[in-house]
């Protein structure tokens, strides 16, 4: 993760505006995950298993 940052940070100096789009794509999973921190355990362990679910369906499991 911190290659990455450092990656963008260097990014920035080339394409301004392609290293801006890249820190705002990166900061729009983090919303979702502060809901779920709000939920209880129940409700995180239900997102849990369905993500897990998905998964094993999109592998083709």
């Amino acid at each position: 993760m911190t290659g990455a940052f450092l990656g963008l940070e260097m990014y920035e100096g080339v394409d301004p505006e392609g290293a801006e789009r890249a820190f705002e794509a990166l900061e729009q999973p983090a919303a979702p995950a502060g809901v779920l921190d709000e939920r209880g355990p129940v409700a995180r362990r239900a997102v849990r298993h369905r993500l897990r679910r998905t998964k094993k369906v999109q592998d083709g499991a």
